[in-house]
């Protein structure tokens, strides 16, 4: 299948062959590991399938879960299936076609990704029944053709089951037993009931339990008690002990209130035995009972089979789950408010994980203007604060569940997902200590309350509010542990609760904690799950964690695809909030490539974006609103902007766990303007951020950078630069050696000049596209040179790059070692050296060495040192 739906219908005569044909294509379904949902024999479909499947949160697959009895299992590799993975719907009569293509067209049905495979029996080509179906399905289906068996197939052992001889005389293909043991299925099998006695031919049964399947032969099947009990103008008591008589010799199959015959042949074979005129008679009564079924249940047949299909299909294809849902909600009765409220909030949910935010809040507001709102609604409500979290609307989120937890008899299942909810909203609101303490509450008491009712959706929605609060105050290890807590859940129920995407959370904590390698192992297998299930809500989030891992890691260019990738995906679903923040971050990848112009640009377009929503701006904007202007020579200005966030700790320590070199800015930012004691707020929270996460080595650096930055001591900061060698922030790095060379050491403790530091940070920014780094790097090289900070040297042309590599050289170093400790590749060092030796006019490392001895004193005294050492 492409992803659109088929039909292939399949025409005989009475008799076996065209179940057995389905059979077989059951049992390659089940080989393709695709899921089936089969009727039999004008009965509503009964679920076949549960597709089941699991990716844990560090991207490895595990098996799939063993088949429950009575079902099949999803296929135990899915690596190449697309979230409309395909359905196949089996139905094995023509009452059953007609009563699913009642209220859905055949080019409706084709835009599903459904297999449709139908059995049409007909009497003759002309009949009026199968020429309906087949002008219906004339320009959509393909149509196959079956002969009948010969003399010696099904009809033979089945009309043999009406002979007199009794049943210790008879073969075991005589027996109702032996008749299911060959014409269906093993799970067709597996539901008729042992008996502890002998089999039991027909003529062993009572002359009314015979006259009972006289009567049921004629009726639509299943057929419901009443339904007998009323064509044979008697009671539901008066009929039991006959249907009850009749299942134990495995004639008919019970499924609580409904009857079905075992085999369909079986139930034809009866209605032929019958005289013409007493059939006549059994028809008419079979007629006006139906006829009265019919008219007090209408299409719910339809709804139920349509139900199950929805079910099937949630999980690996909720968009298309979403249109058949909406269909649903059109055919129920108007007095059917109970189950239309609970379709109406499965559709919104799944229109909103589908991306379809706007028809998902038309369809809720809607809902609730003609239901009202109250208890009687929760679930409405539910879906609908659901939503406005899903699509960042975080304030909206807040007052809906924060209104709905007051309403008294709410069920709790309603209330757990509006804890969960306001949880989730309230630490997006950034609203301080009250909002972040009552969302780290919600989220406990969700999590406790889920947990009483097994409810594994909200359950996963609890602990991702769990790691997001413990993220918020600053306890990492926690984060990640409820994180993965959150993932395990989701990937072990297999079903919606996926849908959720917790390995989002985990990889914000992740990265927080600087494990870029398991951060970004966690984004790999959350982007299969997006593209198997289409969940297109996620995406904007999902390039936003993605574009943070690289910009923190250094690669600034990878940063800018996924944040402009993110922000198509947020103008395609939800609009300006998740927008936000991804304007925010490619406003910090425009100051650090030293284009203010347009990071000024995604500034406003961030506050313009945040104005239409109504909320609070996130403490990554006010931060890059800082950073411009500190980065234009307005220290003051810049502490203006952070001036609440350094007024509240709470503040201080969510900033610090998103932008830990943020307390070395603001002390930078205090040094200039003359007064240090400014930044003591936020150098203290940095301090008690990495001792509450000692074993978070960047915190380390982060809180010495901060220190060194503002006692100016560079023993502070050399301890900072050799914890953040440690760590994946090369750029944090490269801002340690400038702090160092401005230190006014002439020689820091490891004998490194400030010329030398600083063309260490600009090999840092060049390498890393960040060119207001090295811009600025390159100004104060220059001011260092001309005021002598390196006397006698010539360089002859050469490049800072190749002037860094020519004095490792010279030191002694192989090309590799220069590499690796100027962060270059082997081939990089090598091209550096010859266009070196070219320039200068040598053709060995010894008239290197003697060259950059006789020119740079600093290296001459570096190889005296070593050499008298």
């Amino acid at each position: 299948m492409d992803g659109q739906g088929e039909f292939l219908i399949i025409e005989g005569r009475s008799g076996p062959e065209k179940f057995r044909l389905l059979d077989e294509a059951e049992a390659y379904a089940r080989l393709l590991g695709v899921a089936v949902i089969r009727g039999r024999a004008g009965e509503p479909l009964r679920m076949e399938a549960e597709v089941a499947d699991s990716v844990p949160f560090d991207g490895e697959r595990r098996s799939t879960p063993a088949p429950k009895e009575g079902r099949i299992a999803g296929g135990t590799d899915r690596r190449s299936r697309h979230h409309d993975e395909p359905v196949v719907v089996m139905i094995a009569d023509v009452e059953d076609v007609t009563a699913l293509i009642g209220p859905l067209s055949a080019r409706e049905m084709k835009r599903r990704p459904v297999l449709w495979i139908l059995a049409l029996r007909s009497g003759n080509m002309g009949d009026a029944v199968g020429e309906g179906v087949r002008r219906l399905f004339r320009r959509e289906a393909r149509f196959v053709r079956v002969s009948s068996f010969g003399d010696t197939g099904g009809r033979e052992r089945l009309t043999a089951r009406l002979a007199p001889e009794p049943a210790h005389q008879a073969g075991p293909d005589r027996t109702a037993r032996g008749v299911a043991d060959r014409t269906l299925p093993r799970d067709e099998k597996a539901r008729t009931s042992p008996r502890p006695e002998g089999p039991v031919s027909l003529q062993e049964l009572s002359g009314r339990a015979r006259w009972l399947l006289h009567a049921a032969a004629m009726l639509d099947q299943p057929f419901h008690v009443t339904e007998i009990a009323e064509m044979l103008a008697t009671s539901p008591l008066e009929v039991l002990p006959f249907l009850h008589e009749a299942v134990r010799a495995d004639v008919l199959v019970d499924e609580g209130a409904e009857f079905f015959f075992a085999d369909d042949l079986f139930r034809r074979a009866l209605n032929r035995s019958l005289s013409g005129g007493v059939r006549q008679v059994l028809q008419d009564a079979a007629g006006r009972t139906t006829s009265r079924t019919a008219d007090e249940h209408g299409d719910e047949r339809s709804i139920v089979l349509l139900s199950r299909v929805v079910e099937q299909m949630r999980t690996t294809s909720p968009e298309s789950a979403a249109e058949l849902t909406l269909h649903l909600l059109s055919m129920l009765g108007p007095d059917d408010e109970d189950r239309r409220q609970r379709m109406t909030a499965d559709a919104i949910r799944l229109l909103a994980i589908s991306g379809r935010m706007e028809e998902a809040r038309a369809l809720g507001e809607a809902t609730l203007v003609r239901m009202g709102r109250g208890a009687h609604t929760g679930e409405v409500m539910s879906a609908l604060a659901d939503l406005y979290y899903l699509y960042g609307r975080d304030r909206q989120a807040v007052d809906y569940a924060g209104s709905m937890l007051t309403v008294p008899g709410l069920p709790t299942v309603v209330k757990v997902q509006l804890q969960s909810i306001r949880a989730h909203g309230l630490l997006e609101e950034q609203t301080g200590l009250d909002a972040v303490d009552e969302a780290r509450e919600l989220a406990r008491q969700a999590v406790d309350n889920a947990a009483e009712i097994a409810d594994v959706h909200s359950l996963v929605c609890g602990y991702s509010s769990r790691s997001r609060a413990a993220l918020e105050k600053g306890e990492v290890e926690a984060a990640i542990r409820f994180g993965k807590e959150s993932v395990r859940i989701a990937d072990r129920s297999g079903g919606q609760a996926r849908h959720r995407h917790p390995r989002i959370w985990v990889a914000a904590a992740l990265t927080a904690a600087d494990r870029v390698r398991e951060a970004r192992q966690v984004l790999i297998a959350d982007q299969e799950e997006i593209d198997r299930f289409g969940t297109g809500w996620s995406l904007p989030l999902w390039h936003l964690r993605l574009a943070d891992l690289n910009l923190k890691t250094g690669h600034v260019d990878g940063a800018q695809v996924e944040a402009e990738m993110g922000l198509r995906a947020a103008n395609r679903t939800s609009g300006a909030p998740r927008m936000v923040r991804l304007l925010t971050m490619l406003a910090q990848v425009a100051l650090h490539r030293g284009d203010e112009a347009q990071a000024h640009e995604h500034i406003a377009a961030a506050w313009s974006a945040l104005a239409q929503t109504k909320q609070h701006p996130p403490y990554e904007l006010t931060w890059v609103g800082a950073l411009s202007k500190g980065n234009g020579d307005d220290p003051q200005a810049a502490l203006a902007e952070v001036g609440d966030i350094l007024a509240a700790e709470t503040a201080q320590i969510r900033l610090l766990i998103r932008i830990p070199d943020a307390a070395a800015g603001i002390a930078r930012w205090a040094r200039r303007v003359g007064d240090p004691g400014v930044a003591e707020p936020i150098i203290r929270s940095m301090r008690g951020l990495a001792d509450r996460n000692p074993q978070i080595t960047l915190f380390q650096a982060a809180a010495l950078h901060a220190e060194g930055v503002a006692s100016a001591d560079p023993a502070v900061l050399g301890t900072a630069l050799e914890a953040y060698g440690r760590t994946s922030r090369r750029m944090s790095r490269a801002s340690v050696l400038e702090d160092l060379a401005a230190s006014g050491e002439r020689r820091t403790s490891s004998n490194r000049s400030p010329i030398d530091l600083l063309e260490s940070a600009l090999t840092e920014y060049v390498a890393h596209g960040a060119e207001h780094g090295a811009r600025r790097v390159r100004a104060a090289l220059a001011r260092l040179r001309s005021a002598g900070g390196r006397p006698g040297l010539d360089s002859a042309g050469l490049t800072e790059s190749e002037l860094r590599v020519a004095r490792l050289v010279a030191e002694g170093l192989t090309n590799r070692e220069v590499a690796t400790r100027l962060h270059l590749s082997p081939h990089t060092v090598d091209s550096h050296l010859r266009h070196s030796f070219n320039k200068l006019g040598i053709s060995s490392r010894v008239e290197l060495t003697r060259w950059v001895l006789a020119n740079d004193e600093h290296a001459r005294s570096l190889l005296l040192t070593s050499t008298s050492a």
